[in-house]
């Protein structure tokens, strides 16, 4: 009898056991909190991404990734929708539903985001030369190369360099004239070193025996008043651009060994040259005795303010296609070599900049809006062309349509204050120098 008892007993313990671990067993689970680690990449090119928001969905808990693309993550409870974001990425979603006890990796695809017809890209520069012992003192592109001038220090411890487009050294050489001061590339596409002492000398790179050499020397004036006007060179004909001396006028047009020199066309601000004359003696007239001694300072502020930088620009597109922009009229003409017209078309992408005196001078002082820069780059591997704006040290390059004069596509480069752009087989290359490095400047690249 007291063997059933006890038998009794303990089997009503065991059951009060194994019911009181059912009861707090979900109390248990639901405590435990999990520990989500991993990174996330960019798809395309395979960087960690950082400032990336990883939220659980009705959640209030999240985080977001480091500069190395690293992160953690707290979960309480399982299953869980974790959503990723970042700005200039697709936004995924990721379903939990077990915890995992290695990192893992996410991936995010870039995006192209359209505002208005318009596409903005988010790019990022690539440094082409970077030494820490040398500066870039300037750069042009030769054939498929660059030519590279440095420095180390002071200009006397120069040399110029020949690199291909990924930054890997093909020719190093001394210069034959010191200090320097920059290279000029000629519509020919020869590129000439200019040093101070008013010599120039033309470059080439003998690939057989990887050597950069100077075959001809020149002075400084003679190579910059011989191609004055001219623009490129595209089968046998010249063309140029010729600036009348007040600057409302400009002509366009070809030499050739046919017909000697043709005019294109002609862009004439006729309207513009006479509202300025006439503004420009009211500004100038001495309303008192001591405005006599400030007319020389009125006038150099009123040809900066008011005056247009060129009337029109003509452009290679490609070997066999140029572009005339006519800025008086707006309209922008297609040409192929033989001269023949391919569009015709109006644009308006610089109409914000127009005006008179006083709202010329308030836009250049204004920081918040883009102001155009009155740059055309032709990139005549691709045919395309570009314009820039800036705005507060930042540059925007612009593509502008052909066909239709419109802007297609906007790309902000990623650093500011940059030096001479040039744009090539779908890069710009530019010159950029961080904050703190001095007169330190580096070449730079971005894909467009």
């Amino acid at each position: 009898m007291l063997h059933s008892v006890l038998k009794k007993s303990f089997l009503m313990k065991k059951l009060f056991a194994y019911f009181c671990f059912m009861l707090f067993l979900p109390l248990c689970v639901a405590g435990q909190q999990y520990e989500l680690k991993g990174n996330v990449l960019n798809g395309k090119t395979g960087d960690p991404i950082e400032n990336v928001n990883l939220k659980i969905r009705n959640s209030p808990s999240g985080t977001a990734t480091d500069g190395l693309g690293t992160f953690k993550l707290t979960v309480k409870e399982l299953p869980a929708t974790i959503e990723v974001s970042c700005l200039g990425f697709g936004s995924i979603s990721i379903e939990l539903t077990k915890m995992v006890s290695t990192p893992v990796e996410i991936i995010l695809q870039p995006t192209v985001q359209n505002l208005e017809g318009i596409v903005i890209t988010d790019k990022k520069a690539i440094p082409v030369y970077q030494d820490k012992n040398y500066s870039v003192l300037d750069y042009e592109l030769s054939g498929d190369n660059i030519l590279l001038l440095v420095f180390r220090y002071q200009l006397k411890k120069s040399e110029l360099l020949m690199l291909t487009r990924w930054g890997d050294t093909l020719a190093r050489s001394v210069l034959p004239d010191l200090p320097p001061t920059k290279l000029y590339k000629d519509p020919l596409c020869n590129v000439h070193y200019f040093s101070k002492n008013g010599n120039a000398y033309q470059c080439y790179y003998n690939e057989p025996l990887k050597q950069i050499q100077f075959i001809y020397k020149y002075s400084i004036d003679t190579v910059l008043k011989t191609f004055a006007t001219m623009r490129f060179r595209m089968n046998d004909r010249l063309f140029f651009l010729e600036e009348a001396p007040d600057g409302f006028a400009s002509r366009i047009g070809y030499y050739d060994n046919e017909s000697g020199k043709t005019y294109l066309q002609m862009a004439d601000n006729g309207k513009i040259a006479r509202d300025y004359y006439s503004d420009l003696n009211s500004f100038l007239e001495p309303k008192r005795p001591e405005d006599i001694y400030n007319a020389e300072a009125n006038m150099r502020a009123f040809e900066l303010f008011y005056k247009p930088r060129f009337n029109a620009q003509i452009v290679k597109k490609e070997a066999d296609r140029f572009a005339i922009f006519n800025f008086t009229n707006d309209s922008l003409h297609v040409y192929t070599s033989d001269l023949k017209l391919v569009s015709s078309s109006k644009f308006n992408f610089h109409n914000e900049q127009k005006g008179n005196a006083l709202t010329t001078v308030f836009t250049a002082f204004s920081g918040n809006a883009w102001k155009w820069r009155w740059n055309l780059y032709s990139d005549e591997y691709t045919g395309k062309v570009y314009t820039d704006f800036e705005r507060q040290g930042r540059l925007k390059l612009c593509e502008i349509e052909p066909e239709s004069g419109k802007i297609l596509g906007e790309y902000v480069l990623p650093v500011l204050f940059v030096q001479k752009i040039i744009v090539y087989k779908g890069e710009a290359f530019f010159l950029y120098k961080q904050i703190g490095e001095g007169e330190m400047w580096r070449l730079y690249k971005m894909r467009l």
